[in-house]
This record gives structure tokens, sequence and C-alpha cells, in this order.
């Protein structure tokens, strides 16, 4: 017992003697790693501006064209807009896109689009019963087979 003591006594002392280099490993870890993420966030965005300046992308391309008078959308709204920038810039556009205003119409649309998801993951599920395997397909069913007979997963499918 005495010995034990003795042994506990000196970890504790050797753990408060050496206590500085686990301050000083967390303060190094800590402002290497604060310091690496800000140079690697300041190349990034150095990297971004350059391949943005050398290559056309989208937004070196794009215009936003703002103050348009409300229109119902039953005229081919994005033809008239496409002739009129043509017309004004002298440059024909690869395409035209509008933003429609819908928020007096958003639960509507939102309910027809649940809708359609329910009718489009029905039709997926009852389809999905009857679907023949590929040759390909067939071996992932064997492998898969295997593997669950292994494990004693035992799967009740329905053959047809």
């Amino acid at each position: 017992p005495q010995q034990l003591c003795a042994v506990v006594h000196w970890g504790h002392y050797r753990q408060m003697e050496l206590i500085w280099t686990k301050v000083a490993w967390l303060a190094f870890a800590y402002v290497f790693s604060f310091v690496g993420a800000i140079w690697y966030g300041l190349e990034q965005s150095q990297l971004f501006a350059i391949h943005n300046h050398e290559e056309a992308s989208m937004p070196s391309s794009a215009a936003v064209l703002d103050g348009l008078p409300l229109l119902s959308g039953q005229e081919p709204v994005e033809d008239k807009l496409k002739s009129a920038v043509q017309a004004a810039t002298g440059v024909e556009p690869e395409g035209v896109s509008v933003a429609w205003n819908f928020s007096a119409c958003q639960e509507e649309i939102d309910q027809a689009i649940e809708a359609e998801f329910e009718e489009g993951a029905t039709a997926y599920s009852a389809a999905d019963g009857a679907t023949e395997l590929g040759p390909l397909g067939r071996v992932e069913q064997m492998v898969t087979d295997q593997v669950l007979h292994a494990w004693g997963v035992h799967l009740e499918r329905s053959e047809e």
C-alpha cells in the first residue's frame, strides 16, 4: 500500500510538472488550425477569383432585368424579352428565364406538386415488384442474398 501511494504521488507530481507540454500542444494546435483555416479560405477565394476572371461562366454572361411590368404569362414573355434584349444590345441571348411571382397561389402549387410526387411514388412502388432484373441485377441480387443468408437474415420475397 505504501509503494502504491508513492507511485500515485509521483505520477501526480510528474503530471503537474509536464502540464505545460499539454497546454503548449493545445495552444499550438488551436493557433495552427485557426491560421490554416483562414489561409485556406483566402487561397480558395483567390483561386476562385482567378478562375472566374479567366474562364467564361454563368455569372459573367448573365443579366438581371428589374422593374419589368406585371405580366399574366398568357403571352410568350421569354420571346418578347429575348427580342427586346437583342434589339437593345445587338447580341442574341442564349436563353431567357423569367422568375414568376406566385406568392398568391403558392399553396395551390405546393399541393399540386405534392400530389404529383405521391402519384409518381405510388406508380414507382407498383412497378417496382414487376421489374425484371437484367444480368447485372441478378448477380447483385444473388450476392445480396448470400450475404444476408451468411448473416442469418431471411427476407420474405414474393416471387411471381
